[in-house]
């Protein structure tokens, strides 16, 4: 087993590919997740100024999935410091942190230190269901315009949903729904192409979904 996990000679190659430079390496292998502080990833992170005060070129690879659910100031400039090697190395245009609680929103104020902006999203809303049953908010709540497109809807052929991960056979149909909506939206970011919707089902099976609805056979929308 020592022998499997020695180091070998540095790959160059590798280097150059994941921008490493020519610094010494500190390599941590491991799942991250809260419940696993236990191992002491935060030690290390909390380290790695005085480290690199020490080794100006000393580069810091994480190898793991999970998240560590953590607001510290260094975590947030990790996140920062991996986000540009991220974007430099894919080439992306625009990145984009989706969602994120607004309990967040302190902690993450130095984004914007750093070419971030914060576009406030919809927030959430209260219903309150004052009726019983549909049929009860069709006859009482709704009014009699809305009553006739549910009566309408309801004479049309059913509506079924699929729940996939890998749309690989339908990503062409897929991606025309895509492009419909991307036309006609007034705030576009980077246009999608029917690899990225294949690919993320491929590489990400364990996160992504894609909820399919269909009319007579026929892909009438879906959600990611």
């Amino acid at each position: 087993m020592r022998g499997l996990f020695a180091p070998g000679p540095p790959s160059e190659t590798l280097r150059a590919r994941l921008g490493l430079g020519p610094g010494p390496l500190l390599l941590t292998v491991s799942r991250l997740a809260a419940s696993e502080r236990y191992k002491g990833h935060e030690l290390i992170f909390a380290a790695l100024p005085a480290l690199r005060a020490e080794f100006p070129n000393l580069v810091h690879v994480v190898a793991g999935d999970g998240a560590l659910d953590c607001k510290e100031p260094w975590a947030v400039e990790m996140l920062i410091e991996a986000l540009a090697v991220f974007a430099r190395q894919s080439g992306v245009s625009v990145i984009l942190l989706k969602d994120f609680p607004s309990l967040y929103r302190d902690d993450l104020k130095v984004l914007n230190a750093h070419g971030y902006r914060r576009i406030p999203s919809m927030p959430g809303c209260v219903i309150d269901f004052n009726f019983r049953t549909f049929e009860e908010y069709r006859s009482k709540i709704l009014g009699r315009n809305m009553r006739h497109k549910f009566n309408k809807i309801a004479r049309m052929p059913p509506v079924s949903m699929q729940v996939v991960s890998d749309i690989t056979p339908i990503a062409t149909e897929i991606h025309a729904l895509y492009m419909q909506t991307h036309q006609r939206s007034k705030m576009r970011f980077e246009c999608l192409t029917p690899e990225f919707f294949t690919r993320i089902g491929q590489e990400m099976p364990e996160c992504a979904r894609f909820f399919l609805w269909r009319v007579d056979s026929r892909l009438a929308a879906f959600a990611l």
